[in-house]
């Protein structure tokens, strides 16, 4: 019996705990910077700016940010909203 009781408040108490919690406003990016021929960029430091727009050509901006970021061999990962928040 006492077990059983143990086990019921530990379930209850994981359940709510979990109830509470936050939906990540970022998201992990990754690519790779290239010129207009496709050869990957040389390695450094390269301020980059990424946008969400409204549509797919031709829609306003509904949210940007700017990152400087290292870049290797072409490639480069970014958290996108550590700058500017996402939003809901």
């Amino acid at each position: 019996m006492k077990t059983s009781l143990v086990l019921f408040v530990m379930i209850v108490l994981v359940a709510l705990q979990s109830s509470y919690a936050q939906i990540p406003r970022t998201l992990s990016y990754q690519a790779v910077l290239t010129d207009n021929t496709g050869v990957p960029k040389p390695d450094g430091s390269y301020l980059i700016t990424f946008r969400i727009y409204t549509a797919a050509s031709g829609g306003a901006a509904l949210w940007t940010e700017s990152q400087t970021l290292q870049v290797k061999r072409g490639l480069f990962s970014a958290v996108l909203g550590s700058v500017t928040p996402l939003g809901a």
